[in-house]
């Protein structure tokens, strides 16, 4: 073969050292297998590092609408509290004036409804 230079490659075993030859184009041929799987493996490392910006902003926006959320639920939460006070005002308002009522009733029928003189 013109042009084609053998080299002696020497790989490490667990037990011991052995000698392989390889022609230059094979080692050409492993150093674009190499460099090709070397590209694919840095454009997966960049698809993987746009899924992870992606997946921040996406983190950004969820964390920023929990505490829109948060602060909407406690205006919420504070309006209807006030809401049940009022009736709950209202409704002891009715009772108390309705006892006031029955009682004043009462004691006007029995005569002992005190009398300014």
């Amino acid at each position: 073969m013109a042009g084609c230079r053998t080299f002696n490659v020497f790989v490490l075993t667990p037990r011991n050292h052995f000698q392989i030859s390889m022609s230059t184009d094979q080692v050409k041929k492993e150093v674009e297998e190499v460099t090709e799987l070397m590209q694919h493996n840095i454009n997966l490392a960049m698809a993987r590092g746009d899924r992870l910006d992606d997946l921040q902003a996406n983190s950004e926006n969820l964390n920023a609408e929990a505490k829109k959320f948060s602060r909407t639920a406690g205006e919420v939460r504070k309006h209807f509290w006030w809401q049940d006070m009022k009736l709950k005002l209202i409704i002891g308002l009715v009772v108390l004036v309705v006892v006031g009522v029955a009682v004043y009733t009462v004691l006007d029928k029995t005569g002992n409804l005190p009398t300014n003189k």
